[in-house]
């Protein structure tokens, strides 16, 4: 149930062999395996959004190089979404492009989530430094306070924090954010693959050195979602000397409403985007699903949460302390050190799914680290079937016992394209629940489908 992160060198050796023979940079970066593990999609401006396949970000137009710092003319107290709009408007003026390009609801939600998950001038992470609440590094002494003592720094003034962020977003390093942001139709899903997976875009670096891009989109996704359902609270907080994500602008000051659960509901599906998007099946609109997809959609509730070996295996205590209700805060409020009462392993996130989906209270099931077959209360109604036929709402596991080493792991199936399958699990420890994608070949232990209650076979 653990091991998971260890197992994908052993699963993908031929990703490696290139990078070591062709790469000039050496072995291949853990950048680099997530990026190929997960398969990737990214923002091209220039292509299809969500591409598949590596190319050039593409070009933006040529930045005014001769223009003086951004005056916004706004007073305090200053708030999140204002000054998101600010770096939005002047990006626009810098690029030469219509405001309505850049100034868009879904870049703004995209860059609230991107706040919230950097937690810079907020009191989270450690870093309360004013003006500049994505942690930006950029040294440029006429911008930043002569009083700054932080490791990022605090900006002399709004306008001072909006321009070192215009400077940041449209530079070399990180010339993809400007791209991105410069697109009128751009989802904020595609702004946040934009943001974390740095490494397919020539030249460009990443925003943080302290994360995966596939743990950092990840992140942001949560963070979005909470966004959509709660954009006042999220795009209210104050910003400047003193202020934390506790103080907040009056909600009547917002100048957008955030996504809607229409929005939301297309910004998750999994149609022609991979490694990270929520399941298309549970997203379809209806509010209801049928069959074992309800076993998946369960599942989903918890994304974002942290694992917790052991975690999840008696539903009446876990639901004790992780009711419903507690949902929509338990993502953020996980950690690593800390994974809160939500947290499971990968057995257990089945079983609770599947008690939760089906109205069960007793299912409890782990994965034989000797044959992948499931074990345990409930497990007899796991029915063997061909993985190339796996759906919505079955399972998948693996199963190592070589040289003293034993070990399962399961997930749940989103679906099967190819060779390549889609699965909502809980990793490894350290790791967050989260949509991915593996060769089919790695799930040795096979595919398997729920025939006991609730499944209408």
């Amino acid at each position: 149930m653990s091991g998971f992160k260890a197992r994908l060198k052993r699963v993908f050796p031929f990703f490696v062999i290139p990078f070591l023979i062709y790469g000039s940079a050496g072995a291949i970066t853990q950048d680099q395996l997530f990026s190929i593990v997960n398969n990737t999609p990214f923002y091209d401006p220039s292509a299809t959004a969500c591409s598949l396949s590596a190319q050039a970000v593409g070009t933006i137009p040529a930045a005014d190089t001769s223009k003086s710092v951004w005056n916004s003319n706004t007073q305090p107290p200053y708030y999140l979404e204002q000054y998101i709009i600010n770096i939005l408007q002047d990006i626009a003026q810098t690029l030469g492009l219509p405001q309505a390009d850049t100034v868009t609801q879904a870049h703004v939600d995209a860059m609230v989530a991107w706040a919230w998950k950097e937690g810079g001038n907020s009191g989270n992470n450690g870093n309360n430094e004013s003006f500049n609440v994505w942690n930006t590094g950029l040294s440029i002494p006429s911008l930043l306070s002569s009083t700054s003592t932080g490791a990022f720094g605090s900006f002399k003034s709004f306008d001072a924090g909006v321009e070192a962020n215009t400077i940041s977003m449209l530079g070399s390093y990180q010339s993809r954010i400007g791209a991105v942001l410069s697109d009128p139709n751009s989802s904020a899903q595609e702004v946040l693959y934009t943001i974390a997976y740095y490494q397919d875009y020539a030249g460009n670096l990443g925003w943080t050195a302290s994360a995966s891009p596939s743990s950092y989109y990840n992140d942001m996704m949560v963070l979005l979602a909470q966004t959509a359902t709660d954009y006042n609270q999220m795009a209210s907080i104050r910003i400047g000397p003193g202020q934390t994500a506790a103080n907040h602008v009056p909600y009547s000051d917002l100048q957008f409403s955030g996504v809607s659960q229409d929005q939301l509901t297309a910004l998750n599906t999994a149609s022609g985007c991979s490694g990270g998007g929520l399941s298309a099946a549970c997203n379809n609109g209806s509010g209801t699903v049928s069959g074992d997809t309800a076993i998946l959609c369960a599942a989903e509730q918890y994304n974002g949460i942290y694992y917790l070996w052991g975690g999840g295996h008696n539903y009446s205590s876990f639901i004790s302390g992780c009711p419903l209700s507690n949902l929509s805060t338990a993502a953020s409020s996980s950690t690593a050190a800390d994974p809160g009462p939500c947290a499971t392993d990968c057995s257990g996130l089945v079983s609770v799914a599947l008690n939760q989906a089906f109205n069960q209270t007793d299912y409890s099931m782990i994965v034989s680290p000797t044959s992948g077959i499931m074990e345990g209360s409930g497990s007899q109604y796991w029915q063997s079937i061909p993985i190339s036929q796996a759906q919505a709402g079955d399972i998948v596991t693996f199963y190592s016992d070589v040289g003293g080493y034993s070990d399962g792991h399961v997930e749940i199936v989103d679906h099967v394209s190819g060779n390549t399958i889609y699965t909502f699990g809980s990793h490894y420890t350290g790791s967050k629940t989260s949509q991915t994608t593996t060769d089919i070949s790695y799930w040795n232990g096979g595919a398997y489908r729920w025939t006991g209650p609730g499944s209408g076979l």
